[in-house]
């Protein structure tokens, strides 16, 4: 019983990483789909509401989650490897 959840253990070691990576790159979809979809203001005289949002400011929280998830690859493709060759060697 112990070797079985020692093992269980061991290959769910990337699932926090891949989880992770994956809810950053749907938020860096959503980002450029914003970005995609910015266009100049229309001015109509009429009171705009809500928060103004910058191209500029879409663009430098891409580049952070772009970097976040550079910096989590790093991380995790060591524990990948280690667990395809595991699996390779079964």
């Amino acid at each position: 019983m112990g070797d079985f959840e020692t093992n269980k253990k061991f290959l769910r070691r990337y699932r926090p990483y891949f989880r992770q990576i994956k809810r950053l790159e749907t938020k860096l979809f959503v980002i450029d789909d914003r970005i995609e979809s910015t266009h100049s203001p229309s001015m109509t005289g009429q009171p705009g509401g809500g928060k103004r949002r910058e191209l500029a400011d879409d663009l430098i929280q891409r580049e952070e989650i772009e970097g976040r998830i550079n910096r989590l690859i790093k991380k995790s493709r060591p524990i990948k490897a280690e667990i395809t060759d595991c699996l390779d060697e079964l």
